[in-house]
């Protein structure tokens, strides 16, 4: 029993270093700028760019869990939302019933 929540801790501290090390990098080759460009120019705007994050996140949730969503894709685009002037509270919310309607 204690073997194997050792192992269940030890496999998701692995994705968190590796979503952690993954944003690093996609950061430093100036991705989160590729990101920022691509959803600035989104027909409809903040509106537009929140709609393509969710559609996004909702398919990535039919193959991956939320945790690895959570550590992948929200450092890279909720500060790009956050500064459209979107409500961090009803970002979170919205992403988070996001993730969950995806699951069903």
């Amino acid at each position: 029993m204690m073997r194997s929540t050792m192992e269940i801790s030890s496999m998701v501290f692995v994705i968190l270093i590796g979503a952690s090390v993954f944003s690093l990098v996609f950061r430093g080759l100036g991705g989160d700028d590729m990101v920022h460009e691509f959803l600035s120019h989104m027909p409809g705007g903040t509106y537009g760019a929140l709609v393509i994050v969710m559609l996004v996140m909702f398919v990535l949730g039919f193959f991956l869990d939320f945790i690895e969503i959570t550590f992948v894709v929200v450092p890279i685009v909720a500060p790009i939302l956050l500064m459209s002037d979107i409500s961090p509270v009803w970002l979170g919310v919205m992403m988070a019933m996001n993730l969950q309607t995806s699951f069903l």
